[in-house]
């Protein structure tokens, strides 16, 4: 019997989503990781809408970052110990290391620069400058120019970029370790050789030949250069093809006027609306709790322990911002839907009593709804209040269906009779309560079966499908219980206290007779 029963008890089955993300958080747990599980298309959504990507954050405004930072890491502890948290994270606002240079003013002045001359240089040789732009046909590309990685790696390597003044002589020489040292050591070297002639020639780099074969033989005359056969005679009073590149003039370090060092700041400095605010993400276990209980206890948490300086301010953000626009528009969506319901039944039915008659399958239909949402275990959400909605509308009109026919059959017993006793009355209301069982029982299943397999699927959007489904299900089946029970009761004790009083008038009928099937 094992291989026939597979087919109706299954040894294996499907984990459902609330499982899934149990068993993953349990086995994903690692030191130093906080998790947030949750659908990719979710929570991208949620980013573009909301601006975190878990279900609920906590956003703390303030002025300054390492108070939002010390709030923010409070918050963090404080949550988790809520019932039902996952996972809790809040974004650092510092850790991340930067390099500033800060000039330094005093020292600028005194070699005639100014701070817009260092900033010029320092974009130039770190961000880069467009020197030029190569042309392709209708494609344009800019040549930009930049200080080579090992010049500019480390704050040390900053400290010996070279900011040219306006001297006749270099005022700093920094052993830069390799070609392209600039014109410092060049211009050092010059002046130890006692020859103004051959330092200046050094620094203009890239003269014409006649000028460096008039200075040759001055320097060869007095012993400062001379051609020998080893060093290749000619190679003398050539110019260095390197000294096109280098800086005239003279020079300093950008360590001599300005302060290279490296500081701690924020990642991402983050603010709305012009304040600066830090996140706090928290992943919450639907299966254990539903969101907005867990909110409500977070903020009473918050409120008992946490204590915010002046300027400062939380805000709850997430997919509980949707649900508390929600419920601030459902708290007059419910009630003017429910008044609109009363005016058509008063409408017509042309009669309060049986207008009251009519609403009390409302209670019974939302009893239903209730034990089937509990039995699915679906919490409070916008789609269960679509199916709330909708499940006072059509047990409205079930009910209806049984009080117009009741009205039909005593009816029909005040014109068949001159006079109406008690008996009649129960007669009448037993002759049209059971010949309605059969359209209400059709007029309800029809409406159950065809919302069953929106209970049952599980592909995507099914739960939210499932969520408007439930509590339109549910209320239909108890509301049928209920209105062909205690309907026709009630019903019957209304006739007879008006029979009691000597009221034997007909009932106002409707305008328009609902069609049973």
């Amino acid at each position: 019997l094992k291989v026939p029963l597979r087919w109706i008890w299954s040894e294996q089955r499907a984990r459902t989503l609330e499982e899934l993300s149990r068993d993953m958080d349990a086995s994903l747990q690692m030191p130093g990781f906080q998790m947030a599980i949750a659908p990719p298309i979710r929570t991208r959504i949620d980013m573009l809408t909301t601006g975190v990507r878990t279900p609920v954050g906590i956003k703390v405004f303030g002025s300054h970052l390492n108070e939002i930072e010390r709030l923010s890491i409070a918050l963090e502890g404080m949550l988790r110990s809520v019932s039902g948290t996952r996972s809790t994270f809040a974004e650092r606002q510092t850790g991340r290391e930067y390099i500033d240079v800060v000039p330094n003013r005093e020292a600028i002045a005194r070699y005639g620069l100014s701070v817009r001359d260092v900033h010029d240089v320092l974009e130039a040789a770190v961000g880069g400058m467009q020197v030029s732009t190569v042309i392709a046909g209708r494609s344009r590309f800019s040549v930009n120019m930049r200080y080579a990685s090992d010049f500019r790696a480390d704050p040390e390597a900053l400290r010996r970029i070279l900011i040219p003044v306006s001297a006749s002589e270099a005022v700093g020489e920094v052993d830069l370790g390799g070609t392209g040292a600039g014109a410092s050591p060049q211009a050092g070297s010059m002046q130890g050789s006692g020859s103004p002639s051959r330092g200046t020639a050094g620094a203009m780099g890239g003269m014409s030949k006649g000028g460096a074969s008039r200075s040759g033989p001055q320097m060869g005359s007095s012993g400062a250069a001379s051609a020998t056969p080893g060093m290749g005679g000619a190679s003398a009073f050539s110019p260095d093809p390197s000294d096109r590149w280098r800086q005239t003039g003279a020079t300093v370090p950008l360590g001599a006027i300005a302060d290279v060092r490296v500081v701690t700041g924020p990642p991402m400095i983050k603010d709305e609306n012009g304040v600066l605010v830090g996140y706090v993400f928290a992943d919450i276990d639907a299966s254990q709790r539903d969101l907005g209980g867990w909110v409500n206890n977070a903020k009473q948490l918050v409120k008992r322990e946490l204590s915010l300086p002046a300027g400062y301010r939380v805000e709850w953000t997430g997919q509980y911002e949707f649900m508390a626009e929600m419920q601030a528009r459902m708290s007059w969506v419910v009630p003017l839907t429910l008044l609109l319901v009363i005016f058509l039944l008063r409408r017509a039915m042309r009669g309060w009593a049986q207008t009251a008659l009519v609403l009390t399958s409302l209670p019974f239909a939302l009893t239903g709804s209730v034990w089937l949402l509990y039995a699915q275990n679906f919490n409070v959400s916008t789609a269960v209040w679509v199916g709330l909605i909708a499940v006072i509308g059509t047990a409205s009109e079930t009910a209806i269906l049984m009080v117009e026919f009741l009205d039909q059959a005593v009816s029909r017993s005040v014109h068949a009779n001159t006079s109406v006793d008690l008996n009649d009355v129960n007669e009448a209301i037993v002759e049209g309560a059971s010949a309605r069982v059969r359209p209400l029982v059709m007029s309800v299943a029809s409406t159950v079966l065809g919302l069953l397999p929106l209970l049952w699927e599980a592909g995507p959007g099914a739960d939210v499908s499932a969520r408007i489904a439930a509590p339109v299900v549910g209320g239909l089946v108890s509301c049928l219980i209920l209105t062909l029970v205690v309907l026709p009761a009630a019903y019957t004790i209304w006739r007879r206290r008006e029979v009691r009083r000597g009221g034997h008038e007909e009932p106002a009928q409707s305008e328009h007779i609902p069609m049973a099937l």
